[in-house]
């Protein structure tokens, strides 16, 4: 069963669960609760997106830039359809998704 972002709503072995879901006028917001080594695929949104660790460590890869850990209270901003997979090492890792409005007609 997926979500309104497009990403599953129970845990998995393939797949994070998310939690904490909402909506509000600066965007939308959820958490993934990642298992230790537990990913999410290449990916793309139609939106901005802040990408926040709040417990653990993980790697993010990004298309056309490689990938970094991004460790609990470490953010990353991506552009609207930027390529982008998520894993989480050997330990749990939780990670707090902001789809971004845009603040205007231009701005995705």
């Amino acid at each position: 069963m997926s979500s309104p972002y497009g990403v599953p709503t129970t845990s998995t072995l393939t797949r994070p669960a998310v939690t904490d879901r909402q909506d509000g006028p600066e965007g939308k917001s959820f958490v993934l609760h990642f298992q230790p080594g537990q990913k999410l695929p290449d990916h793309r949104n139609g939106s901005r997106l802040r990408i926040t660790a709040r417990r653990g460590t993980g790697l993010l890869a990004v298309e056309g830039l490689g990938s970094r850990m991004l460790a609990a209270g470490e953010s990353v901003q991506l552009e609207p359809n930027v390529v982008h997979a998520l894993e989480a090492g050997a330990h749990a890792w939780d990670v707090e998704v902001h789809l971004i409005a845009g603040c205007c007609p231009g701005c995705a």
